[in-house]
């Protein structure tokens, strides 16, 4: 037996836990990196409220700091005054603190505030969010110090603090500003020591904080986090707690929520808000912190709000909070931490003051080591106090600290100014010289010259002990620690990898783990180079190379790259700090080149971005599994690794806990890249039960793409295109050797789009995904075959029966618990909203979609670095999402273990994005809407750091736990989507099939907790075998549900009775269901049992008894009767589906009343018209007898369409009657009247008394002809007049008014839809009349007289043979997809005529078109010109920015949009057909013909939609065939229509159209209207926003971030009084960013022009660009570069205004040189 058994070692299960601390040995690494102030989390070491105060009884404390003062105050006095007097009530003081923009130093109100306690803190001058933006650092600095030195001269104020603006909802803050601005001093010698700058959110993770601020009515686990806005990162988590950046400030965290979130979340002054910033103040309380409460002095808080909330923390906690200003918590931390050393001297410098957990025990404790103290004060929580020691050392940039024992206490490496080198550890209580920890370092000393020396102590390989790095520019080496000292070790640094500059500055080296193994990487970068470096081993070094790259410039202000493969600066040239910062898997920047700039004023890259070349390589199973990411409140177990699993593209459990595992090994072009199958089938044993399997069985191989397995009676049934097999051991050796096949022939193209799934059904069928390339199939037991299609299949296993399903599904169609389906493709998902099998109750009912689709081309937010091979992929900037491309494996989790974690939802795979996504799921009716989670908004359900990570199939397993399939693989696309030289050197170099001989399986569950026991069925009795339906779980209950099928008919009756105990017993009603289905399935469903099933207290289980009950007794029809009224409308529609059956009476005028009462909901409606076809008489009876209106009138043309020409005789005479009747009453509904009329005569037209009734129906046709007639006549009621008059039986009498209304006054649709009625003969004089006055006809008109003499073959040959040579404007019209059309027609007759006519087939050479037309590819193109192209050429099949239709793929989804691919798919569009844009042939019984691509199929009907985009739904009992062209529904040939000017025009165009409108607050686009002065003003608040870049800026209602060739801005506007205007602009540019010209289009004319400068960006100044006139009515602006930006930005754009001519009066007018105006 071929056996493989995995390492207990290697496999041992492993859980993936939400990060922790830090390795013990980089827990100080926080002092070498000091101006990260995102560094702290819930494992960091505390500096708790107890430490500090000095006042006993206090854990707390709160400081209520409010924003944006300026001027006299007077607002903020009278805001705050309440909030004042409120705190004196606690202890007579009313310590708030405002940070302050420009307060005047001199007002009164200033000495007011600070008598009341309040402290007035910096908030910048004129408060720029962010502070640093737009390329401008020294505005910046100037703004703060400004800021500064203006509080200074506030009499008796003494400023500490500082807040960034809007750093609540933005991400402003920034190490560059911290460490260049805040760590500086002003010109005047002033400098503040303290911020609130940094949010802290709690979560349910901190076990500390009390579990009822969580509950699910308060706002659950995302009560704090749900304020954090998108793209939001200055936040920490659950550390309310002071700390230290930059060695000189003092961080307190601002809590979250804040008065700005919270209204943009819950509305201004929101309850909600207030009772979570109660909640905020509690879990600080517990967390023993300090926090600052923000809030602001306007409407989104009443001051009694606050006043509430100190209210609550007064009350409930008493003395243990304390509210601080400030400048009393600073002043305090100074006397009572740090024994009255500041922070910073007095020249505001570093004091060598150093906050760290010395002893490790989990609390912050000081190092005072400055000239005048050096002192080490340990902080004792069992009795509160502080321990004091001396401390050795002077703090200077020489001194490093970090771990060198087991213990995990502070160690401290120094070279004295004696060049000799010291050692000391904290042990005892008391620091420790020991100099044995200095062997080995003779060579190494910490400083140069008094400068930092770049030593470092970092542990590398995860073991507790620090190393120790040497990084200088002359000099690298790094020393591992052992018994007798320090080795040196056998590599170093990298070259051109320093840790400090020749002077110590900081090099720009950081040290983390890129890639999660436990080893300390390497990320470099400054102004002259970057790279980044995977530590190998403490025996190799940083050998791996990720990212490597030299600069041409200095990678700063216009030259920060964007792009994913180059990291911009760490530490700038000059040696500045350049904003960066690591946290959350990701490397940040926050700097002058980001702020205002880019999205959510940051730049970063993840982890794996940096890993570049690395991430091409595999990993491990164990590191793999460290790098994924899962839903909060869950966690990730690896359950089988290679050698055990290899290639798994799906699984499935047998009865006896053996998991089967279909392994794609021969994916994508066979195991030797030449097709040779190589599939194989494996089964894996858990031996040990712990879990993870353990040994492996390869039960089959060298099958050809198996892509699904399901265990099946003692075999296993096997989905291996072209073939579903029956795979058996008969000998008990683990290997098949019964190989029976029970279906062949699916479609063997591409491997990715073939049939594929078992999915067990509620009814006892198993459904199969056609997979997209349909097939013949063949059932080997029966003989029958089926022609695939637009279907999905069912089939019957051991009977061989198959039937047609409602499809067509690529990959993954799956049910919930009650019998919903979910399907879809690559890039979309659906409901299967109609049952093929349902539908074919009735075929001649018109349906509306049968598949109803839930979402498409959706954002995926990776954290892997995307390794797409796909020849048009673009990887997004940094920070942006990913767009779906590959999603497989649609199903629902079908357990119980996710129940209090996730909300229902749809989960699909996505191997190209290495992630699981999931929708959730809610319920509209009888369809299903989807959303992404609020959890998720920009995550992934479970997502992977690894590039290989491939998820295909999902599956809920028997333990309940949601198993993912892992095909492991560098590359995930088919070659067919890979450029053929790509395709040849990966197959050359082997990388197109790495990763075959590896594959993971892994297993999600909740985070706590050990998994069920998985069940075992095999060898339960009967009664057992019942019994286990009555589960939870959906894998036990199915795999019970089909082993009861398999029973003999003795052991299916001992099972019986226990099931009819489940559907009436069971508290489950997944339960119940399913044993209803079983009872059915094994004939044991009774009268009785169905009747338990309808009355069920749960609608699935009514619904599910609908489904698969007999109404075989009056009870049961009565029961089924009065579920049409049923408060669920599935219920609803199932019971009209059942009531189908019968043809009772009663059941008809029910089924009526049921159409009466639905008659807008189409599905319910179909369904009530599906179940008519037995109950016609009762049904219009009752429909007859209701008061009409438009809708009871078009259900009873509905219903008489159904009406057997038989039994025409029996009801039309009373419905003419009263059809004339209604005539009579009223004229309102003339519509319905000549629509119900039309229906009646067509249904009776083979009828002897069709005469008869015609002539009655005379008054109907009089009214039908006086209303096509008058032009005043609503269109609608025109168009069902000429229903009826089609139907009159007199041509001669109507053609004559029907040729009448072609002309100009009459509707084009109306003049459309005369068309096919005038030429439904083969009449020559009508034909010459038509194609005789073709000069008089429209386009549209044009189009339909073409469509319908092609529709028959001797319309069309008549047609043809008529036309002349001299009729050239005829001749035009035929475009190029009708003439492709008439040149591959069927007919000999016509194609020969069509070539003699036409002048031959279009170039069959496609290749020698596309090198004709490869000039296009170069060159600029006019995108304006090619809109207009565009909504010539393509808009007929085709949709972009508004313009033309969706019927051809959706372009602005494709993510090849370059040039090259666009041109291939215009002039060869054969090259790569897809089944779902083929053309086809369908031929009609009355001998028309329509050609179209199938937009859907069922077995009632077909639904095409043709070259010109319209659809035509044909029923099938009216097709007499469908057959393929072979051929794309866009036709070849378009260079006929298309010069080499107007193709690079077209291609500009569909480069960059079709990109969404943004949506920003307050702007709001709208139709603006001319003043009465006679201006038009066109505001960047009423610019529709379009572009990857630009932006809508909220505070200074201007568009900005104008950084891209496809940013463009559109307004439209209404011109009531026309003339001549001049056009001016209100801009600001940036003196440094100039080079790019603009675009202002209008109508057919483009003002355009290099854009000056204005000095900054916010100096504004206007300037007047042309003249030019304006007719009156709506026009459309649109504003974009010209050409490709040659800066980094365009503009930034305030207003334009048309201005009557010379009447303009503008400050700040200036000349702008060099504008055109010219006709576009």
């Amino acid at each position: 037996m071929p056996l493989v058994r995995l390492s207990l070692l290697l496999l041992a299960l492993v859980h993936l836990a939400p990060a922790g601390p830090a390795t013990s040995g980089n827990r100080l690494t926080h002092l070498d990196e000091p101006n990260n102030p995102w560094q702290f989390d819930l494992g960091s070491p505390r500096l708790t409220t107890p430490q500090w105060i000095g006042e006993k009884g206090v854990e707390a404390v709160i400081v209520l700091a409010i924003d944006d003062m300026s001027g006299d105050g007077q607002h903020f006095r009278d805001y705050l005054t309440p909030i004042i007097e409120r705190l004196k009530v606690i202890d007579g003081r009313g310590p708030v603190s405002i940070t302050c923009n420009r307060p005047n130093p001199e007002h009164p109100n200033m000495q007011w505030l600070l008598n009341q306690g309040v402290s007035l803190e910096t908030h910048t001058l004129n408060h720029p969010c962010p502070l640093l933006q737009h390329l401008d650092f020294i505005r910046a600095s100037n703004d703060y110090h400004g800021c500064v030195d203006l509080l200074a001269r506030i009499p008796n104020n003494k400023s500490v603090g500082f807040r960034f603006g809007c750093m609540d909802g933005q991400n402003t803050p920034s190490p560059r500003a911290y460490e260049e601005i805040l760590g500086s001093t002003s010109e005047e010698g002033n400098f503040i020591s303290m911020s609130t700058s940094v949010g802290v959110v709690f979560s349910p993770e901190d076990p500390v904080i009390p579990a009822e601020i969580f509950k699910p009515n308060s706002g659950g686990p995302d009560r704090f986090a749900r304020y954090l806005t998108r793209g939001f990162v200055n936040y920490i988590e659950n550390y309310p707690y002071p700390f230290v950046v930059g060695r000189k400030i003092w961080e307190l965290p601002f809590v979250y929520p804040n008065d700005y979130t919270g209204q943009v979340l819950h509305g201004a002054q929101n309850p909600v808000t207030i009772s979570d910033y109660k909640a905020a103040v509690d879990a600080t309380v517990a967390k023993q912190g300090a926090v600052s409460l923000c809030f602001h002095a306007g409407n989104w808080m009443r001051n009694s709000q606050m006043v509430d909330i100190v209210d609550h923390a007064s009350r409930r906690h008493g003395k243990k909070v304390k509210f601080l200003s400030m400048g009393e918590m600073h002043e305090l931390m100074t006397k009572n931490l740090l024994m009255g050393n500041p922070i910073r001297r007095s020249d505001g410098g570093d004091n060598g003051i150093r906050i760290l957990d010395v002893n490790n025990d989990g609390f912050m404790d000081v190092i005072v080591g400055n000239p005048d103290k050096r002192i080490c004060r340990v902080w004792k929580p069992e009795n509160g106090t502080w321990h004091e020691t001396p401390f050795p050392a002077e703090i200077t940039p020489s001194v490093r600290f970090g771990v060198v024992s087991r213990g995990g206490e502070a160690a401290m490496f120094v070279t004295g100014s004696d060049a000799i080198n010291r050692f000391w550890i904290y042990r005892g209580n008391q620091w420790e010289q020991r100099e044995s920890l200095t062997r080995g370092l003779k060579d190494v000393t910490s400083h140069r010259d008094g400068e930092d020396g770049g030593v470092r102590l970092r542990d590398l390989d995860g073991d507790g002990i620090c190393e120790i790095i040497v990084g200088r520019k002359d000099s690298s080496a790094v020393y591992q620690l052992g018994e007798s000292g320090w080795r040196k070790l056998p590599f170093s640094l990298p070259q051109h990898f320093p840790i400090v500059t020749r002077t110590g500055g900081d090099a720009g080296l950081r040290f983390t783990d890129l890639d999660d193994d436990g080893l300390q990487d390497l990320i470099f970068s400054n102004g002259t180079r970057y790279g980044t470096r995977m530590l190998e081993s403490l025996a190799k070094g940083w050998t791996r190379v990720g990212i490597e790259g030299v600069r041409e410039g200095d990678g700063v202000g216009e030259q920060h790259s964007r792009k994913p493969e180059v990291i911009p600066p760490i530490v700038r040239k000059d040696g500045t700090n350049n904003g960066a910062w690591l946290k959350r898997g990701h490397l940040y920047w926050q700097n002058e080149d980001t702020g205002a700039i880019f999205p959510h004023h940051i730049d970063l890259r993840s982890f794996s971005d940096l890993l570049g070349k690395q991430a091409t390589q595999p990993r491990s199973p164990a590191s793999s599994l460290h790098m994924m990411e899962v839903h909060e409140g869950l966690r990730v177990e690896l359950v089988a690794a290679e050698p055990l699993v290899m290639d798994p593209v799906d699984l499935a459990w047998g009865p006896d806990g053996r998991l089967w595992v279909a392994e794609m090994a021969d994916y994508p072009l066979g195991i030797d890249n030449k097709g040779t199958p190589g599939s194989r089938i494996a089964f894996l044993t858990d031996r040990d039960g712990d879990g993870t399997y353990d040994q492996r069985t390869l039960f089959c191989d060298g099958l050809q793409t198996a892509n699904t397995v399901l265990p099946w009676r003692d075999g296993l049934l096997v989905v291996a295109p072209p073939k579903i097999w029956l795979l058996r051991d008969t000998t008990g050796d683990g290997q098949a050797d019964r190989k029976e096949i029970l279906y062949e022939g699916f479609g063997r193209g591409n491997e990715q789009h073939r049939g594929n799934g078992l999915t067990w059904g509620l009814d006892g069928w198993i459904y199969v995904a056609n997979g997209d390339n349909g097939g013949t199939i063949r059932s080997t037991r029966t003989g029958k075959e089926l022609t695939l299609g637009g279907f999905d299949l069912r089939i019957r296993p051991d009977t061989g029966q198959m039937e047609f399903a409602t499809g067509v599904t690529q990959h993954g169609r799956n049910r919930d618990d009650w019998g919903n389906w979910v399907a879809g493709n690559n890039s979309n998902a659906w409901q299967i909203a109609l049952e093929d099998h349902n539908l074919r109750l009735n075929p001649g009912v018109e349906q509306p979609p049968a598949r109803h689709s839930l979402f498409g081309v959706v954002d995926l937010y990776p954290s892997s670095q995307v390794l797409s091979h796909y020849r048009g992929y673009q990887r997004p900037p940094p920070g942006s999402p990913g767009r779906l491309t590959s999603a497989c494996g649609f199903t629902f989790y079908r357990g119980s273990l996710f129940s209090d974690v996730v909300a229902p939802s749809i989960y699909f795979s996505c191997p190209v994005h290495n992630c699981v996504s999931r929708r959730e799921v809610s319920w509209n009716g009888v369809l299903m809407q989807t959303r992404r989670a609020e959890k998720e908004a920009q995550s992934e359900f479970l997502r992977s750091r690894d590039s290989w990570f491939r998820p295909t199939s999902l599956r809920t397993g028997p333990d309940g736990g949601l198993y993912v399939a892992d095909l492991y693989r560098l590359v995930i696309e088919h070659p067919e989507w890979i450029d053929t030289g790509l395709t040849r050197e990966m197959i050359a170099d082997g990388r197109l099939r790495a990763g075959h001989d590896r594959g993971r399986i892994y297993r999600i569950l909740p985070a706590t907790g050990k998994a069920p026991q998985p069940p075992q069925l095999a060898g339960l009795s009967p009664e057992q075998l019942a019994s286990a339906l009555d589960s939870p779980n959906g894998w036990q209950r199915d795999s019970a549900h089909m082993m009861l099928t398999w029973l003999d008919q003795p052991a299916r009756e001992a099972a019986i009775p226990v099931l009819r105990g489940i559907l009436r017993h069971s508290s489950m009603p997944e339960a119940r269901l399913q044993a209803s289905s079983a009872l059915s399935d094994l004939q044991g469903l009774e009268g009785k049992d169905l009747s338990v099933a309808l009355a069920d207290s749960h609608p699935e289980v009514r619904r599910n008894g609908l489904r698969i009950g007999n109404l075989t007794s009056d009870k049961l029809l009565v029961q089924a009767t009065n579920l049409l009224k049923d408060e669920s409308p599935q219920v609803q529609m199932q019971a009209a589906y059942a009531l189908a059956h019968t043809d009772d009476k009663e059941v008809g005028s029910a089924l009526g009343r049921f159409l009466l009462a639905h008659p807008d909901h189409a599905y319910l409606r179909a369904s009530g018209l599906t179940a008519a076809r037995k109950h016609i008489g009762a049904i219009l009876a009752t429909v007859l007898h209701e008061e009409h209106n438009a809708s009871s009138l078009a259900l009873v043309e509905a219903i008489i369409t159904q009406l057997p020409p038989e039994e025409a005789g029996s009801v039309v005479p009373e419905l003419i009657q009263e059809l004339i009747d209604r005539l009579g009453k009223s004229r309102d509904n003339l519509q319905s009247t000549f629509s119900s009329a039309a229906g009646l005569m067509r249904i009776s037209s083979e009828s002897p008394q069709i005469p008869t009734w015609r002539t009655a129906l005379a008054p109907v046709f009089m009214e039908a002809r006086r209303t096509i007639k008058d032009p005043r006549s609503h269109l609608p009621h025109r168009l069902a007049a000429l229903k009826l008059i089609s139907q009159s039986g007199e041509p001669a009498t109507d053609t004559s008014l029907l040729l009448s209304l072609l002309n100009p006054k009459t509707p084009s649709d109306l003049q459309v839809a005369i068309i096919p009625v005038l030429l439904r003969e083969k009449n020559p004089a009508m034909i010459r009349s038509l194609i005789g006055r073709w000069g008089e006809h429209g386009p549209a008109l044009r189009r339909a007289i073409l469509d319908t003499l092609m529709s028959r073959t001797e319309l069309t040959s008549l047609f043809l043979s008529l036309v002349t040579e001299t009729m050239t404007e005829l001749k035009a019209s035929i475009d190029t997809g009708r003439r492709q059309l008439l040149l591959n027609h069927k007919n000999e007759e016509v194609r020969t005529r069509a070539q003699a006519l036409l002048g031959g087939a279009t170039t069959p050479h496609r290749q020698a078109v596309i090198a004709q037309y490869s000039d296009a590819l170069g060159g600029e193109g006019d995108r304006l010109l090619g809109k207009e192209i565009f909504a010539g050429q393509c808009a007929s099949c085709h949709r972009l920015d508004g313009v033309g239709r969706a019927v051809g793929p959706d372009l602005a989804s494709l993510t090849d949009r370059s040039p090259r691919a666009y041109l291939t798919a215009i002039l060869d569009p054969n090259q790569a057909i897809t089944q779902n844009w083929m053309m086809f042939i369908a031929s009609l019984r009355d001998g028309t013909t329509h050609a179209g691509a199938v937009a859907q199929e069922t077995s009632s009907a077909i639904t095409l939609v043709n070259i010109g985009g319209d659809r035509s739904t044909i029923p099938r009992n009216e097709i007499r065939s469908l057959a393929s062209t072979g051929r794309s529904l866009m036709p070849e040939g378009l260079e006929s229509s298309l010069d080499l000017a107007q193709m690079r025009h077209l291609l500009a165009y569909l480069q960059v159209a079709g990109t969404p409108r943004k949506v920003f607050a307050n702007n709001a686009p709208e139709l603006i209207n001319q003043e009465s002065s006679g201006v038009i003003t066109l505001p960047a608040s009423a610019a529709e926003v379009y572009g990857p870049s630009l932006v809508f800026e909220q505070r200074y209602r201007n568009l900005g971030h104008w950084g891209n060739q496809r940013d463009r801005a559109e307004w439209r506007f209404q011109v009531q009084k026309e003339g001549q205007f001049d056009l001016w602009i209100n801009w600001a540019l940036q003196q440094d960013t100039v080079g790019s010209s603009i675009s202002l289009g209008v109508g057919q004319r483009e003002i355009s022009g290099a854009v000056p400068d204005t000095g900054t960006w916010d100096d504004y100044k206007w300037a007047k660009l042309a003249t030019l006139s304006l007719t009156s009515g709506v026009h459309r602006m649109k504003a974009q570069s010209k050409g490709p930006l040659q800066s980094s930005f365009l503009i930034d754009l305030g207003q334009l205004k048309f201005v009557p001519t010379e009447s303009g009066d503008f400050p700040n007018a200036v000349q702008w040189p060099g504008v055109q105006l010219h006709p576009r």
